[in-house]
Protein backbone atom coordinates (compact mmCIF):
# COMPACT_ATOMS: atom_id res chain seq x y z
CA UNK A 1 0.00 0.00 0.00
CA UNK A 2 1.41 3.37 -1.02
CA UNK A 3 0.74 6.54 0.93
CA UNK A 4 -0.49 9.10 -1.62
CA UNK A 5 0.84 12.03 0.41
CA UNK A 6 4.35 10.55 0.63
CA UNK A 7 4.32 9.67 -3.07
CA UNK A 8 3.15 13.18 -3.97
CA UNK A 9 5.97 14.74 -1.94
CA UNK A 10 8.51 12.43 -3.54
CA UNK A 11 7.29 13.30 -7.05
CA UNK A 12 6.88 17.01 -6.35
CA UNK A 13 3.12 17.12 -6.88
CA UNK A 14 0.14 17.64 -4.63
CA UNK A 15 -1.92 14.69 -3.42
CA UNK A 16 -4.94 16.17 -5.24
CA UNK A 17 -3.01 16.19 -8.51
CA UNK A 18 -1.93 12.55 -8.11
CA UNK A 19 -5.45 11.44 -7.21
CA UNK A 20 -6.85 13.30 -10.23
CA UNK A 21 -4.23 11.70 -12.51
CA UNK A 22 -4.93 8.26 -11.09
CA UNK A 23 -8.67 8.74 -11.59
CA UNK A 24 -8.15 10.02 -15.14
CA UNK A 25 -5.94 7.11 -16.19
CA UNK A 26 -7.43 4.26 -14.14
CA UNK A 27 -11.03 5.43 -13.89
CA UNK A 28 -11.25 5.11 -10.11
CA UNK A 29 -9.83 6.96 -7.14
CA UNK A 30 -6.81 5.21 -5.59
CA UNK A 31 -8.56 4.15 -2.38
CA UNK A 32 -11.41 2.46 -4.24
CA UNK A 33 -8.96 0.77 -6.60
CA UNK A 34 -6.97 -0.50 -3.58
CA UNK A 35 -10.17 -1.84 -1.96
CA UNK A 36 -11.10 -3.67 -5.17
CA UNK A 37 -7.64 -5.21 -5.48
CA UNK A 38 -7.74 -6.36 -1.85
CA UNK A 39 -11.25 -7.80 -2.30
CA UNK A 40 -10.21 -9.56 -5.52
CA UNK A 41 -7.21 -11.16 -3.80
CA UNK A 42 -9.42 -12.40 -0.99
CA UNK A 43 -12.01 -13.80 -3.43
CA UNK A 44 -9.31 -15.56 -5.45
CA UNK A 45 -7.92 -17.08 -2.25
CA UNK A 46 -11.35 -18.40 -1.28
CA UNK A 47 -11.98 -19.68 -4.80
CA UNK A 48 -8.66 -21.53 -4.61
CA UNK A 49 -9.67 -23.34 -1.44
CA UNK A 50 -8.90 -20.85 1.34
CA UNK A 51 -10.86 -22.03 4.39
CA UNK A 52 -9.75 -19.57 7.06
CA UNK A 53 -12.17 -17.88 9.40
CA UNK A 54 -13.31 -14.39 8.40
CA UNK A 55 -11.17 -12.63 10.99
CA UNK A 56 -8.12 -14.55 9.73
CA UNK A 57 -8.93 -13.60 6.13
CA UNK A 58 -9.31 -9.96 7.16
CA UNK A 59 -5.84 -10.04 8.69
CA UNK A 60 -4.30 -11.92 5.74
CA UNK A 61 -5.59 -9.43 3.17
CA UNK A 62 -4.97 -6.18 4.99
CA UNK A 63 -8.43 -5.31 6.26
CA UNK A 64 -8.54 -3.23 9.43
CA UNK A 65 -10.89 -5.78 10.96
CA UNK A 66 -13.60 -8.31 10.09
CA UNK A 67 -16.27 -5.62 9.84
CA UNK A 68 -14.36 -3.95 7.00
CA UNK A 69 -14.08 -7.26 5.16
CA UNK A 70 -17.84 -7.77 5.57
CA UNK A 71 -18.51 -4.24 4.27
CA UNK A 72 -16.46 -4.86 1.13
CA UNK A 73 -18.11 -8.21 0.46
CA UNK A 74 -21.55 -6.66 0.76
CA UNK A 75 -20.66 -3.63 -1.34
CA UNK A 76 -18.77 -5.40 -4.12
CA UNK A 77 -20.70 -8.67 -4.35
CA UNK A 78 -24.10 -7.79 -2.90
CA UNK A 79 -23.73 -10.83 -0.64
CA UNK A 80 -22.64 -11.57 2.88
CA UNK A 81 -19.20 -13.17 3.04
CA UNK A 82 -20.77 -16.53 3.91
CA UNK A 83 -23.12 -16.39 0.92
CA UNK A 84 -20.27 -15.27 -1.33
CA UNK A 85 -18.07 -18.15 -0.12
CA UNK A 86 -20.88 -20.61 -0.80
CA UNK A 87 -21.12 -19.31 -4.36
CA UNK A 88 -17.33 -19.48 -4.85
CA UNK A 89 -16.66 -22.96 -3.48
CA UNK A 90 -18.18 -26.27 -4.53
CA UNK A 91 -18.22 -27.83 -1.05
CA UNK A 92 -20.42 -27.17 1.99
CA UNK A 93 -18.96 -25.98 5.26
CA UNK A 94 -18.73 -29.21 7.21
CA UNK A 95 -15.94 -28.08 9.48
CA UNK A 96 -17.75 -25.26 11.26
CA UNK A 97 -15.22 -22.69 10.07
CA UNK A 98 -17.69 -20.20 8.70
CA UNK A 99 -19.86 -17.77 10.55
CA UNK A 100 -23.54 -17.74 9.81
CA UNK A 101 -25.08 -14.49 8.56
CA UNK A 102 -26.48 -13.86 12.05
CA UNK A 103 -22.96 -14.06 13.50
CA UNK A 104 -21.59 -11.39 11.16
Amino acid sequence: LVDVGALARELGHSPKYLIAQFREHIGLPPKLAARLVRFDRCVRHIRNGGRERWAELALMFGYYDQAHLVRDFRQFSGLTPTAARASLTPWPDNEGLLLSASEL
